[in-house]
This record gives C-alpha cells, sequence and structure tokens, in this order.
C-alpha cells in the first residue's frame, strides 16, 4: 500500500495506490457489474446504489444475505472469489493503518459496504461529523477500470471556510486507489455527477473506542428515555425547576445544536437514573445552567427580582431553601456531576479524538466512585 497524498488539512487525510492485489479488485468489480441485488438509497444531497455487505455472512466460501429466504440465497450470494472483502485479515489491516496513520485506537466494529453511482448520480458536500455513536473513519477502495476523466465522478476534497466552499483536492477514482480519512466538522467532501458508465466503490467504516456504535442506544437514546420519563412524573424539585424555568425562559436560551432547558433536564435525569439523591440531581441542573453562562450574569432572562439579574445556579439553590444543596453525604459528587455533565454533552456536540483524550485525563481515578450504571458507560467509553 502506498500513500501519495497525506495531510491535516483542511482535516486529517490520506490518498493511497496499491492498495490490494489488483486482480482481486478486477474479480469483485466484474461481479458487480452484472450483481442486481442493489439498494437505491436517496438523500437530499445524494442518490446511490448500495450493497451492504454487513448483511451477508460467509457459508461454504460464499456471502449469502441472511434475510433473505434460502431458496432464494441464489439471488442474493457473492461468490468465493469475491469473499475475501469480509476476511478477518482484510478487515484487521486496514484498522491497524488507520490506528497508525491517525493516531486513534479504534473498536472492533467494521461496517462494509459497495456503492454505485450510474450516469446522472452525484453526491453533494458533506462531512460525516461524527454524532455520539457514529462512525469516526473511513477507508474508500476505488473500483473503476479503464477510466478517464470524462467518465465524471470524480473524489472532491471540500474546504469550508464560509458560505462557499473551495476544492482543496480532486482524486480520480481509478481502481486499486484510495482514500482514508477521519469525520470531523471539517471533513467535507463530495463526488462530481457520474457522465459514463457507472462509478464503484468499496467502503470500510470504523467506530473510535470512545465512539462505540452501542452508545447511539446506551447513551444517545437512552438520555431522551430519561428526559420524558422525569417529565411524565416529576417528583422531588423537579416540578419547582420545571416552573421557575418558565420564568428564566431557559428553552428559549440556546446551548449547542438545542436550548438550555433541555441539556440540564437531561443532566438531571441522568444523575436519577444512577440512584442519586435529589439534592445532586438538583445541583446538575443548576450546573448545566451555571456552566453554560460561564459564571457571568445573563441580562437577557430575567427572573422578576428586581433590575438585578442573578446568577441562574444561586437562583435555583436559593429557590432550595439555601445558598448550596449539602452534598457532604456524598463525597464523590462533584466527580458524579461532572462525568455526567460530560455525557450529556457528548449527546449534543461532535466527537473527536481530541476531546476524547482530554476528558480521560479529566476522569483520571474516577472509576471507583461512580455508580454502577455510570461505571458501566465509563468503561465503555475510556477503556
Amino acid at each position: 500500500m502506498d500513500i501519495t497524498t497525506r495531510t491535516k488539512q483542511p482535516y486529517n487525510y490520506a490518498v493511497l495506490d496499491n492498495i490490494f492485489p489488483l486482480e482481486r479488485l478486477s474479480e469483485l468489480r466484474s461481479f458487480l457489474t452484472g450483481f442486481s441485488g442493489w439498494f437505491f438509497h436517496k438523500q437530499s444531497f445524494f442518490e446511490v446504489y448500495e450493497l451492504n455487505l454487513d448483511e451477508y455472512e460467509k457459508s461454504d466460501g460464499v456471502l449469502l444475505k441472511r434475510t433473505v429466504p434460502e431458496e432464494e440465497n441464489i439471488s442474493f450470494s457473492i461468490p468465493s472469489d469475491c469473499s475475501w472483502v469480509k476476511d478477518d485479515s482484510v478487515i484487521n489491516e486496514l484498522r491497524s493503518f488507520l490506528e497508525q496513520e491517525f493516531l486513534v485506537p479504534l473498536d472492533s466494529t467494521c461496517s462494509i459496504c459497495i456503492n454505485c453511482l450510474v450516469e446522472g448520480q452525484s453526491i453533494g458536500m458533506h462531512n460525516d461529523a461524527p454524532r455520539i455513536g457514529f462512525a469516526t473513519h473511513r477507508f474508500v477502495v476505488n473500483l473503476n477500470p479503464d477510466y478517464v476523466d470524462s467518465d465524471g465522478g470524480h473524489f472532491y476534497v471540500l474546504k469550508k471556510d464560509g458560505e462557499k466552499p473551495e476544492i482543496e483536492k480532486m482524486i480520480r477514482p481509478i481502481i486499486n486507489t484510495g482514500f482514508a480519512f477521519e469525520s470531523s466538522p471539517a471533513s467535507f467532501h463530495a463526488v462530481g455527477k457520474v457522465k459514463e458508465g457507472s462509478r464503484f466503490s468499496l467502503i470500510f467504516t470504523y467506530w473510535h473506542v470512545g465512539n462505540k456504535v452501542i452508545l447511539k442506544q446506551e447513551l444517545a437514546e437512552k438520555i431522551t428515555v430519561l428526559k420524558e420519563e422525569v417529565l411524565r412524573n416529576p417528583t422531588g424539585l423537579l416540578p419547582l425547576i420545571l416552573e421557575e424555568s418558565k420564568k428564566l425562559q431557559l428553552k428559549e436560551a440556546l446551548y449547542e445544536n438545542g436550548n438550555l432547558f433541555d441539556y440540564a433536564l437531561e443532566l438531571y435525569a441522568l444523575l436519577k437514573s444512577w440512584g442519586c439523591k435529589e439534592n445532586l440531581c438538583f445541583a446538575g441542573f443548576a450546573f448545566a445552567c451555571w456552566n453554560k453562562i460561564n459564571a457571568e450574569k445573563i441580562s437577557d432572562i430575567k427572573i422578576g427580582l428586581g433590575s438585578d439579574t442573578l446568577f441562574i445556579a444561586e437562583y435555583f439553590y436559593g429557590l432550595a431553601g439555601n445558598n448550596s444543596p449539602d452534598l457532604s453525604d456524598q463525597p464523590s459528587s462533584i466527580q458524579i456531576l461532572y462525568f455526567a455533565h460530560i455525557l450529556v454533552r457528548k449527546r449534543i456536540t461532535f466527537f473527536s479524538h481530541e476531546n476524547w483524550l482530554t476528558e480521560k485525563e479529566q476522569l483520571r481515578g474516577i472509576e471507583g466512585n461512580l455508580p454502577d450504571e455510570a461505571g458501566y458507560l465509563y468503561n465503555l467509553i475510556y477503556k
């Protein structure tokens, strides 16, 4: 495997050549030309035919689609001379390359698919920026022999500082060349319109160990459910929080891609699900508000206490009848609260390896002080 381009600008990517034995890719391309089991996938910025190899498993050297009745498998099978694409040795080799090239640890999960664009199809500009549980790294292998520029379907590396993107690099999708990259808010790319013939690419997708696919269910979706549950049955200090949040107009206060109220309530709900005492859950809600304003007074949120505005956190603490909640019986409370804060932020921010390293360092030694459910999430993300 030869690296022809390696750069961190405008994002981390590498352009490659001589990735696999050419005869292997030629056999795969020959098979795909006559394959009929494609899935047509259309979104606002692209339309493409897909062959999802995650739905196939090996049987006597042949890849068979699991979801098709046995008598129909002959129409949804991939021959033995092409089944190498799902070999562990291939998956592990590419994973090792990505880990060494981008200096990241990757999970064992790998998703493999083949894309086919026909005349008139293209893939618009996008960045694949990873939310929690979404893929972080991709390795694309082109499968197009005898390619000429007039065929179209060029791969574009894009730089987008303002409204209008700039073409940083144009890559011809010639057979046995490839593109490996790290997904981020800056990783904009696109595929130009195919003008003649069909354009095939083999795509291996990987996840950072700190952003495993299971986290979509175990954290992102679960937090939404927990928030809905506490709203259906508000207990403890929550009725007070809900009433005062309306006065403070927290739903109108923007935070990341949502609003301050939802973020604070999710932090409250997560702490409550861990079995934390009400005063710590309450402190979590206030901390979320405090963190947002960064210890500055908010002048655009009036709380009806004269002309002066107050710190939101101090205000909520005061409503509880004290200047601050008594957490003396929960010696690890600050660590628990901070960990919950990190997890809730993960749901509304993009994942990055650098942030993961920072979090891991900040949370050093916290594992033994966490409730069981929190400890499970810690191990899932940082171990």
